[in-house]
């Protein structure tokens, strides 16, 4: 009797540390440190509550009631259309924190820790700790939408390369380099659907041949280039080679072992592909309306204009036009 009441108060305890304010990052972030200076000034308390929807704990405060049953009523549908690029469903618990607005979502210690500062976020509104996902509502339903598929996806695709406990998550980690392009390209390509503007910027990449320094990329760029090459394996190979990739990815430890294994292509081979595929699938229009960028002086002219486009291209430093693939 006296072991359970003993049960019952520390479960109190606990509860009462959960939803007092700066006790619940301490929860959330057992183990990360900022450095001094770092932590940012919260102008408010934020007192949590959360809602059970399947293998998602969604938490929320005051005034953020609707936004997370906006979230709640889409999650489980998002996670499920994961599945055919992942070849499993995603594993639970996951948290999901819903902010109100991104003033309140800045007054966390989250993009300190994530080494991000003010709008250089990678994935729109959502963050990424291990199985949690931080994300703070616009207004836009859409974006929104996209943001929590985005966040999902990234977790799906840590759970696939990174599988077992943390510490064997630690150690694949440290013995598995993942480049920039694999992991924001594939979250791009999940996440993001194809415009006539994104088309045209895959086009243009392959045509200067920027898709072949993408190991060069990293941020956006990284996740539009590298979306490229998931784009071509899907509509070449089909989506559950996606998963073969990853698969074998995690398996040999590789890169390059895990796209030879799905497609029968090493890297050097497979951007080649890629290339020609969005030159010769791009319709010629496209290649009409840019400038010319054969010769130096071309090639500078067309850093700065985008011809006939109604908007600018992304400016690139081109220098090197050898392939170099990070494995």
């Amino acid at each position: 009797m006296r072991h359970k009441e003993i049960l019952y108060s520390i479960s109190l305890l606990l509860a009462g540390l959960f939803l007092s304010g700066n006790s619940f990052y301490a929860q959330f972030y057992d183990g990360l440190q900022v450095e001094f200076g770092k932590n940012r000034v919260q102008y408010r308390d934020f007192v949590w509550q959360y809602h059970s929807e399947g293998i998602f704990e969604i938490y929320y405060y005051q005034g953020g009631k609707e936004l997370a049953g906006d979230i709640a009523g889409i999650v489980n549908q998002s996670a499920k259309d994961l599945k055919p690029y992942f070849g499993s469903n995603l594993e639970g618990p996951v948290q999901i924190l819903v902010y109100n607005n991104i003033a309140e979502f800045r007054q966390s210690n989250i993009g300190v820790l994530n080494g991000d500062s003010g709008d250089d976020n990678i994935g729109g509104t959502a963050k990424i700790i291990r199985n949690k996902l931080f994300i703070y509502g616009t207004g836009d339903r859409r974006r929104l939408e996209q943001d929590l598929k985005e966040g999902l996806a990234r977790i799906a695709l840590h759970q696939t390369l990174y599988r077992g406990g943390w510490q064997d998550a630690l150690r694949n980690s440290s013995m598995l380099q993942i480049p920039d392009w694999f992991e924001e390209g594939l979250v791009n390509y999940i996440s993001t659907n194809k415009t006539a503007k994104a088309n045209v910027h895959i086009f243009d990449s392959a045509r200067s041949r920027a898709l072949a320094t993408i190991d060069r990329s990293e941020g956006t760029e990284a996740g539009e280039l590298g979306g490229a090459i998931w784009d071509y394996v899907a509509d070449v190979y089909g989506i559950p080679a996606i998963a073969n990739v990853i698969y074998m990815v995690r398996v040999n430890r590789s890169v390059e072992g895990g796209f030879r294994f799905a497609t029968g292509l090493g890297l050097k081979d497979l951007l080649s592909e890629v290339i020609n595929y969005h030159l010769t699938g791009t319709p010629k229009l496209y290649g009409e309306l840019l400038p010319p960028n054969v010769g130096r002086k071309n090639r500078k002219i067309a850093l700065k204009n985008g011809g006939n486009l109604g908007f600018n291209l992304r400016k690139r430093v081109m220098k090197s036009m050898a392939v170099k693939i990070v494995i």
